[in-house]
């Protein structure tokens, strides 16, 4: 019975991960730190939607885009 909650369980949060598009936003999260790693500001910048682009303007990115790279 336990086996069968279980892969229920796991067919439900493996549906809702494709529906909302999680593995999607994984994907362009990756992609954006990446660019942010390569000191690729101004395309790092265009991942942004307009509300953050209306608060931080493209040189804080820059700014302080550093702080984000590995060590």
């Amino acid at each position: 019975m336990k086996k069968v909650i279980l892969l229920i369980f796991a067919l439900f949060v493996t549906t809702t991960a494709f529906s909302q598009g999680v593995l999607n936003l994984l994907g362009r999260s990756q992609d954006f730190f990446k660019l942010l790693e390569e000191q690729k500001y101004t395309e790092a910048y265009g991942f942004m939607d307009s509300t953050f682009k209306a608060k931080v303007p493209e040189e804080d990115l820059k700014k302080y885009g550093h702080k984000f790279q590995r060590n």
